[in-house]
Formats: C-alpha cells, structure tokens, sequence
C-alpha cells in the first residue's frame, strides 16, 4: 500500500505528485506551480486541498504560517472530466529549504453528508491523494548550508524474491547539523532503467526499473533523521543492480 496506494484502479489521479518551486525570493512572488486533478468515475465529486501549516524550526511553536496557498481549494468535478490547480508558494524567510505534503480528498456528491445515504445503500470512503511541493529560499549568490549529514548504510541488500512479488528495506538519514537539509535521490548511472512515477497517488515515488525510492526527495529538519523505503519487485529472472546517489543541499 505504501508504494501502490489504495486505489490501484485510478478512479481520481493528479497529473503531477511533486511539484519543485526551486529558488524563490521572499520578496517577490513566485511562478505558480500547476497540477491537473481528473475524475475517472462517472459521478460528481467533491474535491478538497489540504494544505498544512508551516512551523519554523527556529521559532515560536505557537505560530505556524501558511506557505503553499492552493487556488482553488475546493471545486467540484463533473464526471470523466478534469481541473487545474494552481499552487503559489510564499516563504517567510531567507536561506532555507520548504517541503511539505498536501493532500486532495475527492468524495461522492451524492454522498457528502450521512443524511443523503439510503438506507441499505454502500457507503464509498474519499479518496486521498497526497502531492509534494517544495522550494527554497537562497539567492544564486549565496552558498548553501554544508551539510552535516549521514547514512544508515551504505548498501542494501534485498532479500530473495519471486516474480511478481515484492520485498522491502529501509534507509536512515540523518542530519546532525542545526540547519535543514534538503536530499534528492538520482541513479545517473542506471540508463537502462526509465526513471517513472510508479503510481499518480503515491506522492514522491521514483521507481527505476525493478526499484523503488520513496519518498525520492524531502527536507531533513535540523538534528532529526528520516526513513527512505526502498523496494525490489523483479521482472526478470536476472540478477539486478543499482546504484543510487543521494545529493544534499544540491552537492553530491
């Protein structure tokens, strides 16, 4: 469920999972970011953006702002058609990196309150769909953050698995400085494997042949460490090898 999601049939997909704003003033507007949301059913949905509030790593607890603004924030969606939201990101402050999760929740019309469900009639839950939008705050002529940072490992080794099957490991990051760090998973070296988006509701997810990464980027906050699952699900009866290069602060 974690890489395939829970609606493997698609009945609502987003056009982009990860939208990256780059480097952005806070003094200015930033380019707005864009993703189409289409419904695959033939009913009216529902649909909402939730956007989480975001708390400085540095500051009071008790002030969270709002950085990512979704326009619309909720909007209804005929059947077999399609939407564009748009995304504006507004930082705060200097010299930091932003990644947060926002979620769409997409729900029958018919069935937004309990009121409307007949007696004996099937209730269908929302669906979810998680999409990740990050950015940052430092001028091309200031020099990023070192980063602090390590490895829970330096290889993975997976388990034996059948066709058709899948099998799973984790990865630990770790960052020991006091500034956030912010990591990207590449695999320059694997040109044989297409780098995709294994399924339109799992946000984040980088697949590259028979592997999987999730999430493929993110920001570490200071002195925390984050977990990266890892999954092999093989094609062939071939042996497979990849290797990937995590990059933080944009240097290797």
């Amino acid at each position: 469920l974690l890489f395939e999601g829970l609606d493997t049939a698609a009945a609502v997909s987003v056009s982009d999972t990860q939208l990256d704003f780059g480097s952005c003033s806070r003094l200015k507007p930033c380019e707005p970011r864009s993703f189409t949301v289409t419904n695959n059913t033939g009913a009216k949905l529902l649909v909402s953006v939730l956007v989480p509030t975001w708390q400085d790593p540095l500051g009071p607890m008790d002030q969270p702002i709002a950085i990512f603004q979704a326009f619309p924030d909720s909007f209804e969606l005929r059947p077999r058609s399609s939407s564009t939201v748009r995304l504006a990101f507004r930082p705060p402050k200097d010299s930091l990196y932003y990644c947060q999760g926002l979620m769409l929740l997409a729900r029958l019309k018919s069935m937004r309150s309990f009121r409307l469900v007949q007696e004996g009639q099937d209730v269908v839950p929302p669906w979810c769909i998680n999409v990740m939008a990050s950015g940052n705050t430092f001028a091309t002529m200031n020099p990023e953050f070192s980063p602090k940072v390590s490895l829970s490992s330096s290889s993975i080794t997976f388990p034996p698995c059948r066709l058709s099957d899948a099998v799973h490991q984790t990865l630990a990051l770790h960052n020991h400085g006091d500034t956030p760090v912010q990591f990207k998973f590449t695999a320059p070296g694997a040109s044989s494997y297409a780098a995709t988006e294994t399924s339109p509701v799992v946000a984040g997810c980088q697949q590259f042949g028979p592997f999987s990464v999730l999430p493929r980027q993110g920001v570490l906050e200071p002195r925390s460490q984050h977990l990266v699952a890892l999954r092999f699900s093989p094609v062939d009866l071939s042996p497979a090898l990849l290797k990937l290069t995590c990059i933080f602060n944009n240097t290797s």
